[in-house]
């Protein structure tokens, strides 16, 4: 057992180890986001997050897309109001449309979803637009906030998924 003094204070290493590693403990189980990887769903409150998954982009890329499942398992309509991460200078809902044979993204400013519905976020449909990726921030699995009416987060955590 080693005891150290510093500026007149004893220290027992064993003691001011384990306080350290609760303390670390605590702190990650409480500010962990919920891993919504393939298989793996996450569910906050009345939403369920399944199959998010980033496809990998080539590093001159400054864009990406974010596709999942999202279901509203309440029994209330709720409204997906925005979305945020740190990868990317700008996140937002889009949705692809077809305007004369060619396909435009268009912003959406909420998206609803009504008690039991499942909206497959996917390509060539709904999906989380990624502008100003930051490369040195991007790793697998990277963090995301979906933000829904009445000031509710969901965080969960999203795969990079390699080409096949």
């Amino acid at each position: 057992m080693a005891i150290f003094q510093t500026f007149g204070v004893s220290l027992n290493i064993k003691v001011v180890a384990k306080q350290f590693f609760a303390i670390v403990t605590v702190l990650s189980i409480n500010s962990s986001p919920v891993y919504a990887g393939q298989n793996e769903p996450s569910v906050v409150k009345d939403v369920l997050i399944e199959n998010a998954y980033m496809p990998e982009v080539p590093k001159v890329s400054r864009m990406g897309a974010i596709y999942l499942d999202l279901t509203n398992i309440g029994s209330e309509t709720i409204l997906l109001k925005g979305v945020t991460t740190d990868i990317a200078y700008h996140s937002m809902i889009h949705r692809t449309v077809d305007s004369d044979g060619v396909a435009k993204m268009k912003h959406m400013d909420e998206l609803s979803i009504k008690p039991k519905q499942m909206v497959k976020f996917e390509p060539n449909g709904i999906h989380i637009m990624l502008m100003g990726l930051d490369h040195d921030e991007l790793t697998s699995p990277f963090e995301v906030t979906l933000e829904f009416n009445d000031n509710k987060k969901h965080k969960f955590l999203v795969k990079i998924k390699k080409p096949d």
